[in-house]
């Protein structure tokens, strides 16, 4: 079992808590997942020569910022929807990754993960349908603290369908803006494209990409994703059985879970509901990140839950420019910023114990999700070659022994 330390709020009393205490509550209960007290800075040496032990995409890229709120267009998630979106400056169309935040969080969250994809070359547009936003924290259920039943009705199939129509929503106006040639929309290649969530948005993200769930009926895509990347998967073992619903996933999945992956809301407690999806899931392309003591809050990518990737910009430049050191392509067509092609990247564990400051293990972990989930787009969006042979031959060695890598 997980989670056995989440904190739980209570009241004495039978009065109903006022709003400020409920809000008050839940940030406890929230910032008590948190593995990490204060992000190791990216100067930090041991991380950097971490990271840098990765895999490192071919550039490195500036980007475009937009932010801005779309009205829906779809009967099944009316309303506003918050868009954030990031498009490499570098000229032509570049691959789309669509990530869906979890409950209570805004659209601009898992900013750790999303500034790590845009910079290897993917426009990232992130949404957020606004009641599953901070506006959920300020609910009926908030002003009860009763956090459990928020967090049941958040994942249950109406909710669910409301996600998927503000994703559909948000899809075809992106698609009106690309055809229109608006920029920076214009440099996005919708039909190339992967879906990636955390948390309600893991569960939505496991929809688009072939679940079979009951009281749910997804409406295709007109470009359906290629790939899907779930952070914190989600299995319920009420929504029937596991080799149904997940046997029909054919896509190439990464899913990222850790041992300590109780969520605040007290939805999923055991490792083994996290492990379901990838458990049941058809042989191919598929991918288990485990890292070893790392919470849910760090899975989310918060800037104050996980480090910037301490390898980024270093000894690099603009937009467009090569990585450091550049990516070993020799007769073993191996990757490694700045890794001789000899030797396979040094020891297992990349830079060896755990080593730098007190939070160095968490950082490594957020470091850990950053540059896998970059090869694993690498190569299935951009059929790379290189970010094919590292997830296959060196990853796993590098990982060690922040997590276990797994495949079928």
């Amino acid at each position: 079992m997980i989670g056995s330390s989440l904190f739980t709020p209570f009241f004495i009393g039978t009065e109903r808590p006022p709003l400020w205490l409920a809000g008050l509550a839940l940030m406890i209960l929230l910032s008590s997942c948190s593995s990490l007290r204060r992000s190791p800075s990216a100067d930090d040496p041991f991380l950097r020569r971490y990271a840098e032990r990765a895999y490192q995409p071919e550039l490195r890229h500036a980007a475009e910022m937009v932010h801005e709120n779309w009205v829906s267009g779809d009967p099944a998630a009316p309303g506003d929807i918050p868009v954030r979106l990031a498009v490499p400056r570098t000229a032509g169309r570049h691959p789309l990754v669509v990530y869906l935040p979890g409950l209570g969080e805004p659209a601009e969250a898992g900013d750790a993960w999303r500034n790590a994809w845009v910079e290897a070359g993917y426009a990232v547009l992130s949404l957020q349908a606004e009641r599953f936003g901070p506006a959920a924290l300020q609910g009926r259920h908030a002003k009860n603290a009763d956090f459990p039943a928020l967090g049941r009705e958040s994942h249950a199939p109406a909710a669910l369908t409301e996600r998927l129509g503000a994703v559909r929503s948000v899809l075809s106006e992106l698609e009106k803006r690309v055809v229109r040639g608006v920029q920076p929309f214009d440099r996005i290649d919708p039909a190339s494209m992967a879906v990636a969530g955390y948390d309600i948005g893991a569960q939505t993200a496991q929809l688009l990409a072939g679940e079979q769930a009951n009281g749910v009926d997804p409406a295709p895509l007109k470009h359906p994703p290629q790939a899907a990347i779930l952070l914190s998967p989600y299995a319920n073992a009420a929504g029937g059985g596991f080799s149904r619903r997940f046997g029909s996933i054919g896509m190439p999945v990464l899913a990222v879970t850790a041992t300590e992956d109780g969520d605040a809301f007290g939805v999923v407690t055991s490792l083994a509901a996290r492990l379901a999806p990838f458990n049941h899931m058809p042989d191919g392309e598929k991918y288990l990140l485990l890292l070893f003591g790392a919470s849910h809050r760090l899975l989310a990518g918060s800037s104050r839950s996980a480090p910037e990737d301490a390898g980024a910009g270093a000894g690099r430049g603009g937009a467009g420019e090569p990585s450091a050191g550049g990516r070993p392509r020799g007769p073993g067509g191996g990757a490694g910023g700045g890794m001789p092609p000899a030797g396979r990247r040094g020891p297992p564990g990349g830079s060896g114990g755990m080593a730098g400051s007190p939070d160095a293990g968490a950082a490594r972990q957020a470091i850990a999700i950053q540059r896998l989930s970059v090869a694993f787009l690498d190569a299935q969006l951009k059929k790379d070659p290189v970010a094919v042979e590292w997830l296959t031959r060196d990853a796993a060695r590098w990982l060690a022994p922040v997590g276990e890598l797994r495949r079928k």
